[in-house]
């Protein structure tokens, strides 16, 4: 749970329903889409600042109110105004640059791998998810909760596996590594 401290703005990234402070993730890849939240309690002029970059990949960050996207890795920071009452759903962090007739749907269900776990991002949704090999062949199935981020041991053979994810109203794969 995140407290406010004074009049601290909260910066955090999100998976479902959850707020993260920390957010380890197994691998920075294109595809990736970190969402941001930053929630202030006085309204002012911020800097998002990039201090050290783990991987090879530039670093994007959209701003979604202002619609502003800026490669964070060759710039180093980022300067906004914030107001109170602002959408608190505001920043996107990813490693390729975004077109903006593509802008991600963040309540779309996503899969990423780290070893053999599947972690799924079930974006407040019960799914049915069924993991099928190279080949076609069904090699699993289990339910989500709808509650967020829920992780899956799988049992397989290293390779790459599609994750098929269905809900009431729509179905999303995604393709994965299991390691």
């Amino acid at each position: 749970m995140l407290n406010s401290y004074g009049n601290a703005p909260q910066f955090y990234s999100t998976a479902g329903n959850e707020r993260l402070l920390v957010n380890s993730l197994p691998a920075l890849t294109e595809e990736l889409v970190i969402p941001f939240d930053f929630l202030v309690s006085q309204s002012g002029d911020y800097e998002i600042e990039l201090y050290e970059v783990a991987s090879s990949l530039p670093v994007y960050l959209t701003d979604r109110k202002t619609n502003t996207q800026v490669e964070l890795s060759a710039v180093g920071s980022y300067y906004f105004t914030a107001e109170m009452g602002d959408d608190t759903d505001r920043f996107l962090l990813h490693f390729a640059e975004i077109l903006s007739n593509e802008m991600p749907n963040l309540n779309q269900p996503s899969a990423y791998t780290y070893s053999n776990t599947l972690v799924i991002n079930d974006a407040n949704n019960n799914l049915q998810v069924s993991v099928y090999n190279a080949l076609g062949q069904h090699v699993s199935s289990f339910a989500t909760s709808g509650m967020g981020v829920s992780q899956h041991e799988l049992n397989v053979p290293t390779g790459s596996y599609m994750i098929r994810m269905q809900s009431n109203d729509q179905v999303v794969t995604s393709k994965v590594f299991i390691q």
